[in-house]
């Protein structure tokens, strides 16, 4: 049997609508998204500096928290799990934007601040395969500080 030409058209029309329609959807635009994060950043950035500030924790603190952070965050898989699974390029509309960035930016707050809460005295928090480059930074400073 032979099917018209504007039959099937119909039928593949309905095909993309039922099956495909999603993935033709519209990204979002990398500066808007690069955008968002950005201004996520700086509030993160703002909050844990001005709690850092409070507690009079040191900027060496601060950034070995930040690094831990980083590690831990890095360790997740890009599997769209909200906030740190989501690949970004595929971001499909603003709401869905704005709730991964209020995800993401109380994760990471409250991480750095639970962190710099915890780690009062650096030497607290190094992991024990870690000692051994703080000591050695510590001890070439005070060389170079000498000179």
């Amino acid at each position: 049997m032979i099917i018209p030409k504007s039959i099937n058209s119909i039928f593949f029309s309905l095909f993309l609508a039922a099956f495909a329609g999603p993935t033709f959807a519209q990204y979002l635009d990398t500066s808007v998204v690069n955008k968002a994060q950005s201004a996520m950043i700086g509030r993160v950035r703002d909050a844990v500096e001005t709690y850092a500030a409070k507690i009079k924790a040191e900027k060496s603190l601060v950034t070995y928290c930040r690094q831990e952070l980083s590690l831990k965050t890095s360790l997740y898989p890009v599997n769209g799990q909200i906030p740190f699974g989501i690949n970004y390029n595929q971001i499909r509309d603003t709401e869905t934007l704005e709730t991964i960035i209020w995800n993401r930016e109380s994760y990471e707050t409250w991480f750095l601040k639970l962190c710099l809460a915890n780690c009062r005295i650096p030497d607290d928090c190094i992991n024990s395969n870690r000692y051994p480059l703080f000591m050695a930074r510590a001890v070439l400073r005070e060389l170079i500080e000498s000179l």
